[in-house]
Order: C-alpha cells, then sequence, then structure tokens
C-alpha cells in the first residue's frame, strides 16, 4: 500500500511527510490524531487522510464483529 501512496504522491507533485497506518480499525483516528499534532506543532501548513477498512474474506469479517 506504501508504494501505491508514494506513487500517487509522486503522480500529483505533492511533497512532505508520507505516514500509513495499519491499526485495523483505529487507523483513520490514529492518523487525524497524528495529522492534527503536526499541524499544531507548525509542522505543516496543510494535512490530508485518508481512511479505509479492506474486508476481502467473509470470515475475517465475522470473527472481528
Amino acid at each position: 500500500m506504501e508504494i501505491l501512496i508514494g506513487r500517487s504522491l509522486y503522480f500529483y507533485d505533492f511533497t512532505g511527510q508520507v505516514v500509513t497506518c495499519d491499526t485495523a480499525c483505529s487507523s483513520s483516528v490514529a492518523t487525524i490524531n497524528s495529522a492534527v499534532g503536526s499541524l499544531r506543532g507548525d509542522k505543516y501548513e496543510m494535512a490530508i487522510v485518508n481512511g479505509y477498512n479492506l474486508s476481502l474474506l467473509p470470515k475475517l469479517f465475522v470473527l472481528l464483529s
């Protein structure tokens, strides 16, 4: 996934830090928290945050519910 993100950023000519967070259900909250901390600390002027949940196997979905 990191390669896809890196190539997308290169294509759109974005610069800056790239962070991927794989923490199951809390990845969106963790990345938003990281972005807000960086913005409040004046490390960056802007942050783009994206979250998703990819459940391909029905067994895994049932086990985690």
